[in-house]
């Protein structure tokens, strides 16, 4: 598989199953009943241990710890920005300058982080308990 193709293929995952879950926890809550948090925590937890997981495999199948990362860092990338994006969309008409500055500096770097720590992570633990190559 492409490089590029891993990469679409673990954000649109990552960022999907987060956005997903958020989205259908607010639809089983009260309507109205103002921000609900606790969808939002569950939603960071469901992109942390995504990638946190799927960092390990990562990790496991094949030895190189700085491609992985490098290549997590860009989905991390990637979902940070669609956040963004989604929070400008689901909002009122139109594109709020003021909040797209806000998302940008504070929501887009702490998604970054969110994906992008328990990815490199569970890259280094994968690669430190893969099972080692027989000798040559």
């Amino acid at each position: 598989m492409s490089v590029v193709l891993q990469v679409l293929l673990r954000a649109i995952v990552v960022g999907g199953a987060s956005s997903l879950t958020g989205h259908l926890l607010n639809l089983m809550t009260q309507p109205g009943g103002g921000a609900n948090i606790g969808a939002g925590l569950i939603s960071f937890l469901v992109a942390l241990v995504l990638s946190l997981v799927w960092g390990f495999l990562d990790g496991r199948r094949t030895r190189a710890v700085v491609r992985w990362v490098v290549i997590w860092a860009v989905v991390a990338l990637i979902v940070a920005v669609a956040q963004v994006v989604e929070i400008q969309l689901g909002g009122s008409p139109g594109i709020d300058g003021d909040v797209l500055r806000s998302d940008l500096t504070l929501v887009a770097p702490f998604t970054f982080g969110l994906v992008l720590a328990p990815a490199a992570l569970g890259i280094v633990l994968g690669s430190l308990l893969a099972p080692k190559p027989p000798p040559r």
